[in-house]
């Protein structure tokens, strides 16, 4: 009985929604815990291993725990579960409130639970496809939303 809920969970789109919100705050706590207790220097190896490493759980949490058992929803939860570590690993270390951070975090989490980027596709040539499209939209929103944080940090700091 637990294995049907913990199924159902993650095919509806609220469930996933509300893993993906677990996990994005669980993460990010943790990835403070470490990053006050190890207090890397910026831009040192062991602050730039920290950050992968903390981005690299929150993949592979994504992969793993928070989808359905194909690929199409592994790559979905993987791709949505990275965006929200990049917002995890910069909230409170920017000029954004924390408040604006947390809600870009729930519409991240709520547009990466659709049930239509979690359909399994029976052609393999498409599921290739859309995985791929999948991991190139999620880098590029990536590397817009850590441009953007450095752009209004540096307009705040002027």
């Amino acid at each position: 009985m637990l294995m049907n809920d913990i199924k159902q969970m993650f095919t509806s789109a609220t469930g996933r929604t509300l893993t993906y919100l677990i996990i994005f705050i669980a993460g990010s706590a943790l990835a403070e815990l470490l990053l006050q207790l190890t207090q890397p220097a910026v831009w040192s190896h062991k602050s730039l291993l920290l950050t992968l490493a903390t981005l690299g759980a929150f993949v592979l949490v994504g992969a793993l725990f928070a989808c359905e058992r194909h690929t199409r929803s592994r790559v979905t939860s993987a791709a949505t579960l990275l965006f929200l570590g990049f917002i995890a690993m910069s909230i409170g270390h920017h000029s954004v409130p924390d408040p604006y951070l947390f809600m870009v975090a729930l519409c991240v989490a709520a547009i990466g639970a659709r049930p239509v980027l979690h359909r399994k596709l029976t052609s393999f040539k498409r599921t290739v496809l859309y995985s791929l499209l999948t991991v190139f939209i999620s880098l590029i929103l990536a590397i817009t939303f850590v441009y953007g944080m450095t752009v209004l940090n540096r307009i705040a700091i002027q």
